[in-house]
């Protein structure tokens, strides 16, 4: 896998030596795939494809020629379907989550053949390789730690993480107007990903919405009043709305979102990402009738947030293998900020806008070392300054600040995870 960031993956296939190489699977803007896997045969290459950097939903296993060719759907879902294993016999192992949060093993004999789930119980299984005889598998167990987590916008001395929830809740993606108010966030500690509302100290959790389908990503409006979030309801993800307590839910539009949604300081309208052609692109969304319309940007652009003082979207920009920078535009497309430097790398990153309107915090989440938050302060020099950076086994899932500005809330995950074995009792 050749990885590209936003701007998408490619499968690559060079003789063993490394030499000779070329592209099975080209990369697409908004596009991600992983793990890619031989065939017993090696007439084809499965792999898994995916608009979220992590793995996450939406995830669905493909298949291409070892020769060249189309990609071909092998397990489609709204949810995960990741980790494809095919075995000698023809059938395929993989990992998925059709109507939960955590990932099982699953076991497929043939295309035409219901899939049997192997693995039941708390954490995901993943990662599945099985043995030259065919009678033993390994897998990954993984079992994920997510709290909501508050830290101190200060410089200068110790930063000290004080965390608002436990960390057995699956809390994650924060959200909270500048006017203050409730918190939302999405959490699986009801057993599905819905949506939740806390206090900004993380007490008195409760559910906003209760239904089976997935539902992340929450964004309070400017008012407080409403709710935008993505979710699969009826089988096709896409931004919704609901007020803020939890009534006359709406879908405003379909569309494969790809990360942050940000509001107009109005509480018109909608930015997000969506995947486009060899760079993501940002879209708007009416919210009074789901009209669209493109957000032009000099090169491409995922991850927007919307100054609540003034007509000013922070957006990072795509640029090369693994970097993404930080950009401004006007809700029209005009560039902003443009004598600002490029500053850090921010790869697989987001950003949100303090509620003066007048600094952001910018985080990277590289794939191999520490994620990193940045306050910038686009007026002022310097205009990049590092708060703190997470130990690596931890990641920040979703971020935002508090309504006097004064401290971050963030999205804790932390994996911990052992190797499992499995004997078959019988082989095909």
């Amino acid at each position: 896998m050749r990885p590209g960031e936003s701007r998408g993956d490619a499968i690559v296939v060079a003789d063993a030596s490394g030499e000779n190489p070329r592209e099975l699977v080209s990369a697409r803007g908004g596009w991600h795939t992983h793990w890619p896997a031989w065939s017993a045969d090696g007439r084809f290459v499965y792999f898994s494809e995916t608009t979220a950097t992590w793995n996450g939903e939406p995830s669905e296993i493909f298949r291409v020629p070892a020769g060249g060719g189309e990609p071909q759907a092998v397990v489609r879902t709204t949810r995960r379907a990741l980790f494809p294993l095919p075995s000698a016999d023809g059938g395929l192992f993989y990992a998925a989550n059709p109507a939960g949060v955590d990932l099982d093993l699953w076991w497929r004999a043939s295309s035409e053949d219901e899939p049997q789930r192997l693995t039941t119980g708390v954490g995901e299984y993943a990662e599945p390789r099985v043995s030259a005889d065919g009678r033993t598998l390994v897998a990954t167990l993984i079992e994920y730690r997510q709290a909501l987590v508050s830290v101190p916008v200060v410089f200068g001395g110790a930063v000290v993480l004080r965390r608002l929830t436990d960390e057995f809740g699956g809390d994650l993606e924060p959200s909270l107007s500048p006017r203050g108010g409730r918190m939302a966030l999405s959490s699986s500690r009801s057993g599905r990903r819905n949506l939740w509302t806390a206090e900004p100290d993380g007490s008195n959790l409760r559910p906003l919405t209760s239904d089976a389908a997935l539902e992340e990503r929450p964004s309070l409006s400017p008012d407080a009043g409403q709710v935008a979030f993505v979710s699969d309801r009826g089988g096709q993800r896409g931004i919704w709305i609901v007020n803020s307590d939890g009534v006359a839910s709406r879908r405003l539009v379909a569309a494969p979102v790809l990360d942050t949604l940000t509001w107009s300081p109005d509480g018109r309208q909608i930015a997000h990402a969506v995947p486009g052609g060899s760079v993501p692109q940002l879209s708007i969304v009416s919210v009074n009738d789901g009209a669209v319309r493109p957000l032009p940007t000099p090169a491409g652009g995922h991850s927007p947030a919307w100054s609540p003082r003034g007509d000013v979207v922070a957006y990072l920009e795509p640029r090369g293998p693994g970097r993404a920078y930080l950009k401004f535009v006007s809700s029209r497309g005009q560039p902003l900020y443009q004598g600002l430097p490029d500053g850090p790398p921010l790869t697989n990153g987001f950003v949100a806008w303090a509620p003066d309107g007048k600094r952001l915090v910018a985080v990277g989440v590289p794939g191999s070392s520490k994620a990193t938050f940045w306050i910038v302060s686009p007026e002022s020099s310097p205009p990049f300054r590092k708060l703190i950076e997470l130990p690596e086994e931890v990641r920040p899932r979703g971020i935002t600040w508090t309504s006097d500005g004064s401290a971050l809330i963030f999205g804790r995950q932390e994996t911990l995870s052992d190797l499992v074995l499995f004997e078959r009792s019988t082989v095909n």
